[in-house]
């Protein structure tokens, strides 16, 4: 597959569904994958493990400087802004938007709502499907 200019932007990247979803894109695809993540620690790590363990090219794994909390709408509306002026000061869009991050017996804001206005956040920023009967590539799941 060569996606190598997409961008995939993962939540909940660092454990799970999220982390395996980011080795696989980062090996497979040749694109850069942003691990959206509330542990900035643990992103760093795994963005390392990836270069090592799986040759991928350095600048390919993403870790912004801000963390990802689902659970605060401040931090959701802080790390979209920080994302979009990361994507046009790269001239890029999202080309997949996986919404993995969930924690079990948390408010429902954590699993479904942040999401979705993360995900509204940056409905500018998605580049449009391939196919017609879907505009964006947006994934919902919870590991």
């Amino acid at each position: 597959m060569d996606a190598s200019e997409s961008v995939f932007v993962i939540t909940g990247a660092t454990h799970g569904l999220g982390r395996a979803c980011a080795m696989e894109l980062a090996q497979v695809s040749g694109g850069y994958v942003v691990l959206a993540c509330r542990n900035l620690s643990d992103a760093s790590k795994l963005a390392n493990t990836i270069y090592k363990d799986f040759n991928v090219k350095k600048g390919r794994v993403i870790v912004l400087e801000e963390p990802l909390n689902l659970c605060e709408e401040t931090s959701v509306r802080k790390y979209a802004l920080l994302l979009s002026n990361w994507l046009k000061s790269n001239s890029k869009s999202i080309k997949t938007l996986v919404n993995n991050a969930g924690l079990g017996q948390v408010p429902f804001s954590t699993n479904s709502v942040c999401h979705k206005l993360f995900r509204a956040f940056h409905v500018d920023n998605l580049a449009p499907a391939s196919y017609s009967w879907s505009y964006h590539k947006c994934i919902f799941w919870n590991s």
